[in-house]
């Protein structure tokens, strides 16, 4: 993670900045790829993330 904070638009929402290095061959399909964040054992709602 680089960042992680306050979003200072809406409050009680965090904006969270991730560093995504060499992606595994199967990701790299221009695909939808679910992503979950956890944080103290409380996982986020899933998002859908496309890499290219």
């Amino acid at each position: 993670m680089a960042w992680s904070g306050p979003q200072l638009t809406f409050m009680g929402l965090d904006h969270v900045n991730l560093n995504v290095g060499p992606l595994p061959r199967g990701i790299q399909t221009y695909s939808d790829v679910p992503v979950v964040v956890s944080f103290d054992g409380q996982a986020t709602n899933a998002v859908s993330v496309r890499f290219q």
